[in-house]
């Protein structure tokens, strides 16, 4: 069953009724608009919006994602076609960081999926700089909305990891807000322990990579089907990859090394 949505909590049956009175709104009105036309249809959120004090934004989203999915016929279908685009057109492409700040933490999950969710079809060519900036605001500002959606499975974790694993700073960014007590403090133990023993083993080219190794699979260690690891099946994880990837001779040494 669907959540009740944060507004229908707040204001009881006044903002479930507001759905239908958006719906007569557009489908009835005495104006004979027809359903393609966006300009319309966004002019009865402006109204709306003004009259019950809300963002428009966040009104479209709402509706979007809240409209009865019972069959009533094509007409509520193109509607939701229509909010639909509105919503790609003017909230997905956002650059304002203010605008987002001020979401109610209900209205972001929404848009948090829409741009990581499981079903999300926005990682495209192309929109990695735009992904990146929003996840980084999201891991520093809104840390615990995302990680609860992260926790839950909700997210795709093939989808957000290949974006992590772009630059190296975000995902230490990502380890720090995601990875939890455990892998952080594992993560902080092998950066020491590489950082300790770096320099004396400079002439090996695979010591310089390793680092960056590190990271990878800790990252990789954030995703749900591990949640149950133990530290010691942990550190066996490690040392597998460790082997894997390492030059002949060197597993020994390196596991060593690092403690693992």
């Amino acid at each position: 069953m669907r959540q009740v949505c944060w507004k229908e909590r707040r204001w009881g049956g006044e903002f479930a009724a507001l759905k239908w009175e958006f719906i007569f709104s557009c489908l009835f009105s005495d104006n004979g608009i027809v359903l393609h036309q966006k300009v319309f249809v966004y002019s009865v959120l402006q109204q709306l919006a003004a009259h019950y004090n809300q963002n428009v934004s966040e009104l479209m989203g709402y509706f979007w994602h809240n409209l009865p999915v019972m069959s009533v016929g094509r007409a509520l279908g193109d509607l939701k076609a229509i909010l639909k685009k509105l919503y790609d057109e003017s909230v997905l492409p956002l650059t304002d960081v203010g605008i987002v700040r001020s979401q109610s933490d209900a209205s972001l999950e929404h848009w948090i999926l829409d741009l990581f969710g499981n079903t999300s079809i926005l990682f495209l060519q192309g929109k990695e700089v735009y992904l990146e900036k929003w996840l980084v605001y999201l891991l520093n500002e809104r840390e615990d909305c995302f990680r609860s959606l992260w926790k839950a499975g909700r997210l795709n974790d093939t989808y957000l990891l290949k974006l992590v694993n772009r630059t190296s700073s975000l995902r230490n960014l990502w380890l720090q807000k995601v990875g939890g007590k455990r892998l952080s403090s594992i993560y902080r133990n092998l950066s020491d322990a590489y950082m300790a023993y770096r320099s004396r083993f400079t002439g090996l080219g695979y010591w310089g990579q390793l680092g960056e190794y590190i990271t990878f699979w800790l990252a990789e260690l954030t995703m749900n089907k591990y949640s149950a690891l133990s530290e010691t099946e942990i550190n066996h994880f490690l040392a597998e990859h460790i082997r894997r990837s390492a030059p002949p001779g060197l597993t020994m040494l390196i596991e060593g090394t690092l403690g693992i």
